[in-house]
């Protein structure tokens, strides 16, 4: 960032802005851009940044100014992450003056990706880490590669919020509890399911001493997903939610019967998907649920 202070206000080299890209392209934007922390997706099937023959800025998409954002609200939200943005170039592609100055074109895309991070969504500069590379032979509109490092699901403190709302949720009604995807990690694709022991734990003991006192009582376990998928697609990742936590409820000892539904995703508790077609990550997170709820039976 300090190469660019001194090049472009100090001396004054930077030069008029580089064109624009030809519009003709975006058609033929492939939709695979993948951010991932900690090798876990987080934004999936963006378009890729597309970039003119030796240009240096991309013609921004809807979609791809909504991920900017919203990966700027979710860094500022965990100042000890980072954004590593890595360009990318053709071997055969001439470097414009301009991009010598940063050490190669790949460099100078990364940097004005991270220009617009900063300038637009106030995203800090020591937030940002930039690379420059030559494009990978299997790929062909490949120019920006995002990744965020250091990100922590959630912080110690919304840790504690988050028990402390589930404690209170099931010591007010032991009958109707809701475990979204913010504790549990339903995440598609791949359904992973993976609960918080220490916060689960507690109310283990609690539906068991329940349990005990009505021996008539049976659970039903509802599964909800986000947006992203339709039809039956949705209905049997719903579907799998609720069989996932029917097996680990069977694993830790209650015994009654447990029936599952699917209720797809017909009930939102956000609007997880944005005018311009892409997802809010943690709204999606919040659809992604179970419903437990506890029924005597006669």
């Amino acid at each position: 960032m300090a190469q660019k202070y001194y090049y472009c206000v100090i001396l004054e080299q930077c030069g008029p802005p580089p064109p624009p890209v030809d519009s003709s392209q975006l058609a033929h934007i492939p939709n695979d851009l993948t951010v991932s922390a900690e090798g876990f997706p987080l934004w999936e099937n963006y378009p890729e940044f597309e970039f003119d023959y030796g240009s240096t800025a991309p013609l921004y998409l809807p979609k791809q100014l909504a991920l900017l954002e919203e990966m700027a609200l979710l860094l500022k939200s965990q100042p000890q992450a980072k954004l590593k943005i890595i360009g990318r170039y053709k071997k055969e592609e001439t470097l414009p003056e301009q991009a010598k100055r940063y050490g190669n074109l790949g460099r100078a895309r990364a940097l004005s990706i991270a220009d617009k991070l900063m300038a637009e969504y106030q995203l800090p500069s020591q937030q940002i880490y930039i690379l420059g590379d030559t494009m990978p032979l299997d790929k062909k509109a490949f120019y920006i590669d995002l990744e965020i490092i250091g990100y922590l699901p959630s912080g110690p403190e919304q840790e504690k919020k988050e028990a402390e709302r589930f404690r209170q949720a099931y010591l007010q009604d032991i009958k109707r509890l809701t475990y979204d995807g913010r504790m549990a990690f339903f995440r598609s694709p791949d359904q992973r399911f993976k609960l918080a022991p220490p916060v689960f734990g507690d109310y283990l003991d609690s539906l068991q001493n329940y349990l005990a006192q009505n021996p008539n009582a049976q659970l039903i376990i509802i599964g909800h997903t986000d947006s992203k998928l339709q039809g039956q697609a949705a209905q049997e990742e719903a579907l799998s939610f609720a069989l996932q936590t029917k097996a680990y409820l069977e694993h830790k000892g209650i015994n009654c019967p447990i029936q599952t539904q699917s209720r797809s995703n017909q009930e939102l508790l956000q609007i997880d998907t944005l005018a311009d077609g892409s997802r809010a990550l943690y709204k999606a997170a919040q659809n992604r649920r179970v419903e437990i709820l506890v029924e005597e039976v006669p």
